[in-house]
Formats: C-alpha cells, structure tokens, sequence
C-alpha cells in the first residue's frame, strides 16, 4: 500500500512537473515571437484602412502580381500605374526619362515627411525630367521584375531595378502574410529553378477562402502548398507554437532562421544567400536580374540595379567589415549585370558629415528625408557620369 502511495505521488509530482515546464516553455515562445525569433499565425492587419474581404480580393487583385489593383489606375495611382510625381503632376503625358522597380525601399515613401521628399521624385527634381516610380511596398524583386516585364508600353530610355535585401525571403514564398504575419493576402508569384538549373515561373496561389485561412495555419488542418517556403513544417525552418510546447520551441530552437538570425547578431536574408543554400535565394536574385538586363537590352533600354541596403546590413558591416549580400554582388559581376550599391556611399556620406547611418533611416525602418535624398543623388550622379537622360 505504502510503495502504491508513493507510485500516486511521484505519478503526480512528475504531472505538475511536466506541467510547470509545458507553461515555461509556453512563455518562452510568445517571448520568442515578440522579438519575431519564433514564426506566428497571421493575425488581422492592425491597419484599419485595410478592410477588403478574401472575396473582393480574388475579384479586384492582378492575376499576374497580385497587387496594386488594376482599379487603382487613376485613382490611387497615376495612369499608367505609377505614383504619383510632385513635380510633374501632368505625370507620364509629358514623358519619361527614368523608370523606377522594386520594392517600399525604391518606392521611397515609408519614413518621409512629404512625397516631395521619396527619392523617385527628388530625382525628377535634379533632372528636370519626369521619373516613373513603378515600384509597389511589400514586392519581391520577383514581382518588381515580373511588372517591368509585363509594362511593356513603357518609353522610359534608363530602367532601373531596386534590390533590397529582405526581397531575398518574399522572393522563396508565395504568401508574404507568412513572413509579416499579417492577413494581407499578400498573395503572389514567384520564381523557382527548375532541373536545368533556369528560373521558372509559378503563378499566385489560386485558393478559396478556406484553402487560405488552412495554409496561413490559422483553420482546419495545415493545407501544404507546392514551392512554399515558410509554412510551418516546411524547408524554411518555421516552426509553429503548440503542444506540446517543449518539442516545438526546441525545435524552433534549432531550426527557425529567424531565431538563428538574432542569436548571431546578422540580418534574417544572409543564410539564404549562402552559395549552394537548398531554397537557391543567391541563385534566384541573381537570376532574376539576369532576366532584367537581357529584357531591358531587347527593348533598346539601359538597364541598372541599385543595391539599397537594409539598416541591419549597415550594421552587420560595422561590426564585421563585409555586406551580408556580397554574394549577391558576386553573382552580378560574373553574370556581366550593372549595378551599383548605396551601402558604400551612405557610409561614406555619413563618415564625411561625422554622422552614424542610423541617422538616414526613419521609425519604420525606411530611408528618412536625408536617406532619400542620399539615394537621388548616388543616382543622379551614375546617370550623369554615363551621360544618360536625368541630368541638368
């Protein structure tokens, strides 16, 4: 009777053990998502503007790339699908020099005080020449070069493509609600190689309501989606919070890039664009500027890319002396691709005025007013030194 009695109590003691452990390791993975080092279900956009249903959405979205919406043409957007340009308000009936891609970095408008102030349009100012400024917040350089391929009426004798170094992740996933864990549906294409090692496009995700909410993990059974790189379970390394929470914040632990990433003090893209990485992030950036170049060159246009470094890689280079994107700029000088890069130029910049490069960069991550108008110049000064349109 006695040993039985005992048996009972070490049984419970080993239940409220495991029970004090399941609890701690429940608080250390919502800690671990508050410093986004552990992956979270998309939740509702704490924007209250952003109010459109999954229905309207399918109905309203570009089949090709998502978004902007075709109906925003003339009314959110000049007509021709750029933004609007401050100083040309007359926009592409007077012509264009210059024509912008990419991602809210080229876009220019996060962190400005006034649209003046988005670099597309300073550069419009310093040239005397209307700039179109195609490039849409949250695009992958995947969706960047997708509409420029597609903007085929476009007149503009210099096109330029912005990479910035997050477009690494949007370019390995179809849903970037995945990434900013936010109801978006941000649904999107993307870019895969295929066995003989060439870019092959897969098209937005064609999914019903149901089919969504299943694959952002957030109703019924996770449904898995081919060339998905961020779902839970999935080669990405997520991981998502549940029972029992021991195994999946271990797991989280050892897989999840974004643990890994602040562990080691370096920007979330840099694993992805190691040489010979399984999900090819290196391989698809470089071979999506390939893509542009050779489009560029077919329509008699003179192409660039600009590198517009994130402010962790700024970091990351002052702590360690090298870009977390060299590779990348590897890649574009074997592949014969033109580009140049604002990372040097900022800090040099910076160095000369006695100022950090925190000081270019605003409360939400974007380039302030001087980091915009930093980017104007460095392009200004390339055009000009090439004697290409956009100069005084």
């Amino acid at each position: 009777m006695l040993r039985s009695r005992k048996a009972v109590l070490f049984g419970i003691m080993m239940v409220m053990l495991l029970v004090v452990f399941e609890g701690l390791f429940f608080v250390t993975g919502k800690l671990l998502q508050r410093k986004w080092a552990m992956w979270q279900t998309p939740t509702a956009p704490t924007v209250a503007l952003h109010t459109i249903t999954y229905s309207q959405y399918l109905k309203e979205r570009d089949p090709v790339l998502g978004w902007p919406y075709p109906e925003q043409y003339g009314h959110d957007l000049d007509v021709n699908g750029a933004h609007r340009n401050s100083y040309f308000p007359s926009g592409p009936r007077e012509g264009s020099c210059v024509s912008l891609y990419g991602d809210s970095f080229t876009q220019g408008g996060g962190d400005v005080s006034s649209l003046d102030k988005v670099w597309g349009n300073v550069l419009s100012q310093l040239s005397s020449c209307y700039v179109a400024n195609f490039a849409m917040g949250g695009y992958g350089t995947d969706q960047s070069y997708l509409r420029f391929e597609g903007n085929r009426t476009d007149p503009s004798p210099v096109v330029i493509l912005g990479f910035h170094t997050d477009d690494v992740l949007r370019n390995l996933t179809r849903i970037r609600d995945l990434l900013n864990y936010e109801r978006w549906y941000a649904l999107k294409p993307r870019f895969v190689l295929n066995a003989q090692r060439e870019l092959e496009l897969v098209p937005i995700p064609d999914l019903t309501e149901d089919q969504y909410l299943r694959a952002v993990g957030i109703a019924g059974d996770l449904l898995p989606l081919e060339n998905e790189s961020f779902q839970p379970g999935g080669p990405g390394g997520v991981v998502k919070l549940e029972f029992p929470f021991m195994v999946s914040v271990t797991k989280n632990l050892l897989r999840f890039y974004g643990f890994r990433s602040r562990l080691l003090h370096r920007p979330e893209w840099m694993d992805f664009l190691a040489p010979g990485h399984p999900l090819h992030g290196l391989e698809i950036a470089v071979g999506i500027g390939r893509k542009f170049v050779e489009v560029a060159h077919q329509r008699g246009k003179t192409p660039l890319i600009v590198i517009l470094p994130h402010s962790r890689d700024f970091a990351y280079f002052q702590d360690y002396g090298a870009w977390p994107y060299q590779t990348v700029l590897d890649g574009y000088a074997r592949s014969s691709i033109p580009y140049i890069d604002f990372g040097p130029y900022l800090l040099s910049v910076a160095k000369e005025k006695g100022m950090t490069f925190e000081k270019y960069f605003g409360a939400t991550g974007h380039y302030n007013d001087d980091g915009n108008a930093l980017v104007a110049r460095f392009v200004h000064d390339w055009l000009t030194a090439k004697a290409l349109p956009a100069r005084k």
